[in-house]
């Protein structure tokens, strides 16, 4: 049996440890099993029974990779589509504000974009898109969705705009925190770097120059 992804996560009162949560692990050919508490659902049975021992968890497809969060867990398919159940009371399930708890797998909502990678903090979720684009949803406080927005809860996958620039390869949460890896963004074909014009003794490309030759010709008409 080859173990493909496991992840754990554990409730913290006044900071002690109450009660350690060790639930999803992929395991053989992508089958998820769970276990461990269950009071919300955050072992996608369609109960809220707790489990002593790993059980299957029906309605997924080959699962990559998975998120556990504080009453929630993310998982990521082979086939791009991720999927979350638990409780999402502030967001962290991205199902919308009208879907605050699941028992059972649900699909999350990411329009045409496949994702890449999955990440779950206690009240929070991330997703990288195939494009290396950051989605972030739930609590927003500490500014750990990434948003600039530090005092609402999101219930929807929405883009990391203070990271938008970035070429965004993973990402993992904590409690109160996000970190991510990033790469060199690729240069799309066409276009080179700055480095590479500057390399090759050509002037970077800048929006003033087409600004100034659209005033010339504006001119050169009038005239």
């Amino acid at each position: 049996m080859k173990l493909l992804s496991i992840a754990c996560a554990a409730e913290n009162t006044g900071g002690e440890l109450m009660d350690q949560q060790t639930f999803p692990a992929g395991v053989r050919s992508g089958e998820l099993y769970t276990f461990g508490e269950n009071d919300d659902g955050q072992l996608g049975l369609g109960d809220r029974e707790g489990r002593s021992r790993p059980t299957a968890v029906p309605r997924l497809g080959s699962v990559t990779r998975v998120g556990c969060g504080g009453q929630h867990t993310v998982a990521l398919t082979e086939s791009g589509e991720v999927w979350c159940f638990g409780g999402g009371s502030q967001g962290q399930l991205g199902l919308g504000s009208r879907l605050l708890t699941a028992p059972t797998p649900q699909l999350l909502s990411l329009g045409q974009l496949r994702a890449r990678e999955v990440a779950a903090g206690h009240c929070h979720s991330a997703v990288v898109t195939e494009d290396h684009q950051l989605l972030t949803f739930g609590d927003s406080r500490h500014g750990k969705l990434c948003t600039g927005d530090e005092e609402s809860n999101v219930f929807t996958p929405q883009p990391a705009s203070e990271v938008r620039h970035l070429h965004v390869a993973m990402v993992v949460l904590g409690g109160c925190q996000t970190m991510v890896l990033v790469e060199r963004r690729p240069v799309s074909p066409g276009r080179r770097s700055p480095q590479q014009l500057i390399a090759n003794g050509l002037p970077p490309p800048s929006d003033d120059v087409h600004s100034s030759a659209r005033q010339r010709r504006r001119e050169r008409e009038v005239s």
